[in-house]
């Protein structure tokens, strides 16, 4: 893929956003932040993901105007989430699910950041071997993108195959 080259960009506007902007929306820093920390996880440099996954939820909780934004700290919190699954840090895992469920049950509408919490839970449970529960959390996901996504649309792909897995999962016990 083509990911240093995003990272380079992504780096660059986030370095640049004050000349560009002089006061940036906090909320713009951390979507960087979080992209950039999506990227260093895919290429596996845990270490800076985790960087740019802490520096953007300290951003979000030291801002005021973005205390009650849950849906941003679902976002993050999400992303850190997949990052300690493929740590295999599952305690630190649990504790921010449990973050997570208790922020999405105050949240009255729900959103795709619930389908990728679904999905979380469900690979979260894939590790325990808890693959009934784990179908039924991306069960759940699969019904919110289907209510939320063209049919086309790429997460689909990971849905479907992470459901294939369980499934696979489940007939081998």
């Amino acid at each position: 893929g083509h990911y240093p080259h995003a990272h380079n960009s992504f780096e660059t506007l986030l370095n640049n956003l004050q000349t560009i902007n002089p006061s940036p929306d906090p909320k713009d820093i951390i979507e960087l932040q979080i992209q950039i920390g999506q990227i260093y996880r895919i290429q596996c440099q845990f270490k800076q993901a985790s960087k740019f996954l802490e520096e953007a939820y300290n951003l979000k909780k030291a801002c005021e105007a973005l205390q009650n934004d849950n849906n941003l700290e679902t976002s993050i919190l999400n992303e850190m989430i997949i990052l300690h699954i493929d740590l295999a840090e599952y305690s630190q895992a649990e504790k921010l699910l449990d973050i997570i469920k208790e922020l999405q049950l105050n949240q009255p509408e729900v959103t795709l950041n619930h389908a990728k919490t679904y999905t979380n839970f469900a690979l979260f449970y894939d590790k325990f071997a808890k693959e009934k529960d784990g179908l039924d959390m991306i069960n759940k996901c699969l019904q919110i993108q289907l209510n939320f996504l063209p049919e086309n649309h790429i997460d689909f792909s990971e849905t479907y195959n992470l459901r294939g897995e369980l499934y696979l999962a489940l007939s081998k016990l």
